[in-house]
């Protein structure tokens, strides 16, 4: 039975086809898995931690302490790691700086233009004078200077994500906060 909305808000039925409402179709969802859009039968969703460096062993390292409560994604390189960003939509992102194909800086300022709440934390071997002004330019909203304590790593990035705001005293110069 079809039901048309008459001048003066009255329903009509069986209405002409002309005057029957339509709505359209919507095409349906693709960039977020369907395990995204309602809630599991098996408990809370996890939140998404996404690592990208191009070394495994560091990438392994990394991806360690977060495996238990976290879903844990891992790419290669910045190219592999935005289209991994894009499709899972990360709660955090995990990057080394210097891959091939595309550097961290550079993957973590093409993600904040598709952002949507996620945090940042660029992790690096690398020293020397060019790395303060890449981080402060880059203003993640961590810097990790690895080899990093992976027990800290992961309680500053769950502090990170409970908090929902950058901590700026992190950012910059790769101690983290100041010890009590």
């Amino acid at each position: 039975m079809a039901i048309a909305i008459a001048e003066g808000g009255k329903k009509k039925r069986n209405a002409p086809e002309e005057q029957r409402l339509r709505i359209p179709q919507l095409p349906p969802m693709r960039s977020i898995p369907k395990e995204m859009r309602t809630p599991s039968s098996e408990g809370p969703i996890k939140k998404r931690i996404l690592i990208v460096d191009d070394e495994e062993d560091w990438s392994a390292l990394l991806a360690a302490p977060f495996r238990d409560d976290y879903e844990v994604y891992t790419a290669k390189n910045g190219a592999e790691g935005l289209r991994l960003f894009e499709e899972v939509r990360p709660d955090a992102m995990i990057t080394d700086l210097k891959m091939p194909v595309m550097n961290g800086d550079e993957l973590i300022r093409r993600a904040r233009l598709l952002a949507f709440g996620a945090k940042f934390v660029l992790a690096t071997v690398n020293r020397g004078d060019d790395i303060d002004e890449i981080v402060a330019e880059l203003d993640p909203d961590m810097f990790v200077r690895k080899p990093a304590d992976l027990a800290k790593l992961k309680a500053d990035v769950e502090s990170l994500l409970k908090k929902g705001e950058p901590d700026e005293s992190r950012a910059g110069d790769g101690r983290g906060p100041e010890e009590e």
